[in-house]
C-alpha cells in the first residue's frame, strides 16, 4: 500500500473513533466530549493528534515514555519515520490553579483564564515557547516543534533502545564537567534567554 494510501487511511480511523465519540449515545456526545481515558485521551486532545498527523508532524503515537504530575510523555513518529516527543498535558486532573499562578505572573499571559482548559491550554503554550527561546540562544534543550491545545510536539532525545534517562537513574563519569556544563546552560538560560527556571533538579 502506498504510504498517502495508509496515512489517508490513519486519518479516516481516527475521524471514525472522533465521531464515534461524539455521536455515542451516552449522553449525545455531551459526556463523551469530556471523558478522559488514561488520564489523556479526550476528544480535544484526540483532536490535536489529527490536526498534527494532517500537519505532517506525527504518522503514529506509539508508546508512553514517562508520566508526570501535569502531563504525560509519548513516543510518536513522523511521517519520514523520525523519532519525536508528544507531551499532553492532562485536562482532567492536573493542579491547574497552581498552574495559573505561574502563568499570571507572566507578562505574555495577561488576564485570567476563565476554566481549567483555558489554564491547560495556555501553559502548553508557554512552555512551547519558553522551549523555542531557550532553543533559540543556544540551550541544550528539546527543540519544539509545535503545539496545539494541551498538545507539545518536540524533539526526541534518547536513543533507539530508550529515552535519555535522568541523571539520578546514571552514573556520571565526571560529575564535575557534568556540572559545568549545567551551571553553562542555566547561564545561557539567564544571559541569552532571560528566563529562569523554577525547577531545575535531578
Amino acid at each position: 500500500m502506498p504510504p498517502s494510501v495508509t496515512k489517508e487511511k490513519k486519518l479516516e480511523e481516527l475521524e471514525r473513533a472522533l465521531w464515534k465519540i461524539h455521536t455515542d449515545g451516552r449522553g449525545g456526545g455531551i459526556r463523551e466530549d469530556r471523558k478522559t481515558e488514561s488520564e489523556v485521551w479526550d476528544r480535544q486532545t484526540l483532536d490535536a493528534i489529527y490536526r498534527f498527523m494532517k500537519k505532517g508532524i506525527v504518522d503514529t503515537v506509539e508508546h508512553p515514555i514517562s508520566t508526570g504530575k501535569e502531563a504525560n510523555v509519548f513516543l510518536a513518529l513522523t511521517p519520514k519515520g523520525e523519532t519525536i516527543v508528544v507531551k499532553i498535558y492532562r485536562t482532567s486532573t492536573a493542579d491547574f490553579r497552581g498552574i495559573e499562578e505561574y502563568i499570571m505572573g507572566d507578562p505574555r499571559f495577561p488576564g485570567r483564564r476563565s476554566n481549567k482548559r483555558q489554564v491547560i491550554y495556555a501553559w502548553a503554550r508557554k512552555e512551547f515557547l519558553n522551549l523555542r527561546l531557550a532553543h533559540n540562544n543556544g540551550v541544550p534543550v528539546p527543540k519544539p516543534i509545535d503545539f496545539y491545545k494541551n498538545v507539545l510536539a518536540m524533539e526526541y532525545v534518547g536513543t533507539e533502545v530508550m529515552a535519555a534517562p535522568e541523571v539520578r537513574q546514571v552514573k556520571l563519569e565526571d560529575p564535575q564537567a557534568f556540572f559545568d556544563q549545567v551551571i553553562d546552560a542555566v547561564t545561557l538560560l539567564l544571559n541569552k534567554a532571560h528566563l529562569v527556571h523554577g525547577d531545575l533538579s535531578e
